[in-house]
């Protein structure tokens, strides 16, 4: 049974909360290291929220690099639950820069980065554990091809298929990511499938830093795929506590990165499972092997960067779109109102002279007594009333007036459209790296960003 635990949109924020929550997915030799709630400006932060316009300012006069890495790794943590608690879509390339930089501006050492079951490299990036019904879990994964040197491929393939006890969600950075879903049913029959039974080592509390077994329960399942999908970059999908599927990368390149949230107040089950064959008793995964990221995080940053490229072709190319739409309907604006104009004038005017002709001498218009239709008074009258019915008629159905200010509100609306794609343009897709990391950070930091 899947349960969910209400979601407390007023609860007071808590920084302390969010700041010990990061620094718990640190190594464990440079926790010391690490700012505390007192090296951060109360204006930072409140009881409503972080003031990231403050917290960036923070992070580019802060000269301790580790004070820097957490900080922007906090910027990174809030847009994606902020994107995730309301459905938003997720700025990936923003998050991935702050990460980027919370990573390799501080010596590799101080990175946790191990292999996952899946065969993915995890990078823990927030957890928070103090309250199991709010449970949270944020990790990077990256697939690359270099990896499969650690993972032994018959494993990784006998044991693919799983479900969380938490709630997940996903966000793809770059590559391609497959993800295929399952249903079980339970069989009294000795079957191909078995359902085994995660048992971690002592050292759970430790964030990525436990090995555990699969052990099989001896529950035969009759196994099925529902659904076979795949996703794309700035892509989400999300997985239900208690769903079994599997997952990988299809990026043709072997590179792909996701962003993993798990949530218990989405929902939660009190076990998790995975399948395997039957006729294995258990099967031990490893997971403390510690993996050097810089190689993988370069390689990413540099796909990240080319899609970046690629985007920005692709937004200009919008751009230049919406800018000839708006001008279009500016053009149909001027149109109309100037045709408005052309049918009101007229209209108007003969309604002038019709009111006036009846002043007029017709009768000095007869010449030797004869009667020309073109001399009688009613003649015109009909003959403009005929006109002004016309015109107005025009004015009352096609409504000129009408498709002017259609037209130009419909401009407005693109050119609104336009000013976010610069906006986009010149900020959401910019990045700003700093050039050198302070010596606090020790040799082992990485100089170049």
């Amino acid at each position: 049974m899947v349960i969910k635990t209400e979601h407390m949109s007023n609860k007071i924020f808590d920084f302390n909360e969010l700041l010990n929550s990061v620094c718990e997915c640190y190594s464990d030799d440079v926790k010391n290291l690490l700012p505390k709630i007192n090296n951060f400006d109360d204006n930072i932060y409140s009881g409503s929220g972080i003031n990231e316009l403050k917290l960036k300012a923070f992070i580019n006069k802060e000269k301790n690099c580790y004070y820097r890495s957490v900080a922007r790794r906090i910027l990174a943590i809030k847009g994606l639950q902020k994107a995730r608690d309301s459905k938003l879509n997720l700025m990936t390339n923003d998050i991935w820069n702050q990460i980027y930089l919370s990573i390799t501006e501080i010596p590799s050492s101080a990175t946790v980065s191990s292999i996952g079951s899946q065969g993915f490299l995890s990078i823990p990036l927030y957890r928070f554990q103090t309250d199991m019904n709010r449970f949270e879990f944020i990790r990077l994964h990256i697939w690359d091809d270099s990896l499969n040197q650690y993972i032994n491929s018959e494993t990784r393939k006998n044991f693919s298929i799983h479900s969380h006890a938490f709630h997940a969600q996903s966000w793809i950075l770059a590559g391609s990511i497959f993800n295929e879903r399952y249903s079980i049913k339970k069989s009294s029959k000795k079957k191909e499938h078995s359902l085994f039974e995660i048992k971690y080592n002592k050292t759970l509390n430790k964030v990525n830093k436990h090995s555990s077994n699969a052990v099989n329960t001896d529950n035969h399942i009759i196994l099925s795929k529902v659904s076979q999908e795949q996703y794309f970059p700035s892509s989400t999908y999300e997985i239900s506590a208690g769903d079994y599927h599997k997952g990988g990368s299809k990026s043709e390149d072997g590179l792909s990165a996701t962003l993993f949230s798990f949530t218990a107040e989405n929902g939660f089950v009190k076990n998790s499972f995975v399948v395997g064959p039957s006729n294995i008793k258990n099967s031990k995964i490893n997971r403390k092997v510690h993996i050097e990221p810089t190689y993988l995080l370069d390689k990413l940053d540099k796909k990240m960067n080319k899609m970046q490229t690629n985007q920005r072709k692709m937004i200009l190319d919008w751009m230049r779109k919406v800018h000839q739409l708006e001008y279009a309907h500016r053009y149909e604006s001027i149109k109309w109102s100037n045709r408005h104009l052309w049918i009101g004038y007229p209209a108007f005017i003969i309604s002038i002279l019709i009111a006036f002709s009846f002043r007029f001498p017709w009768k000095s218009m007869i010449a030797g007594n004869e009667y020309h239709f073109y001399t009688d008074h009613g003649f015109y009258i009909a003959l403009f009333t005929s006109f002004v019915a016309i015109l107005t008629g025009y004015q009352t159905f096609v409504a000129p007036h009408q498709k002017s200010v259609t037209h130009k509100n419909t401009g407005h609306h693109y050119e609104k459209i336009r000013h976010h794609i610069e906006y986009i343009l010149t900020s959401e897709l910019r990045k700003s790296r700093e050039k050198n990391i302070n010596v606090q950070c020790g040799d082992s930091a990485r100089k170049k960003i």
